[in-house]
């Protein structure tokens, strides 16, 4: 695995745009290679959640929730951060049943923390690269 930092990434992703491939396309497969790692390292279809920003690293999570659930495991997609209801990854996930949780409706993370107890493995998909902006209460706890 190679580590990079925040620039090469600017860097990498601009020589992706110039090959021709879009944001949603590499949403997708990182979305993809996230689940296949997690998928190759878990027993068996096992439960997993993931905790989703409002950025495009969120979006890496929810398209990572999407191929996970077609591989057969449960997932509960936790939303930390506002995302519009128009959301196309939201969506997708909606569409073919994967459990979905705003934190605003999940005040004391009652649910959060259920999910978490019999989980074997939490994705964090909340802060990316991207980030400019300070921490919300949510996201900060």
């Amino acid at each position: 695995m190679n580590i990079v930092t925040k620039a090469e990434i600017k860097v990498l992703e601009l020589e992706a745009n110039d090959q021709g491939l879009s944001e949603d396309d590499l949403i997708n497969q990182a979305g993809l290679l996230i689940a296949s790692f997690t998928h190759q390292r878990l027993q068996h279809p096992d439960a997993v959640v993931i905790l989703v920003g409002s950025g495009n690293n969120g979006s890496d999570g929810i398209m990572t929730a999407l191929h996970l659930h077609q591989l057969g495991h449960e997932v509960l997609l936790y939303i930390c951060n506002h995302r519009s209801p128009k959301d196309p990854y939201l969506k997708r996930v909606r569409a073919v049943g994967v459990n979905v949780i705003d934190a605003v409706e999940d005040a004391n993370q009652t649910n959060l923390k259920h999910y978490v107890n019999f989980s074997a493995i939490v994705i964090d998909a909340v802060i990316g690269t991207g980030r400019n902006r300070p921490l919300n209460k949510m996201t900060s706890s």
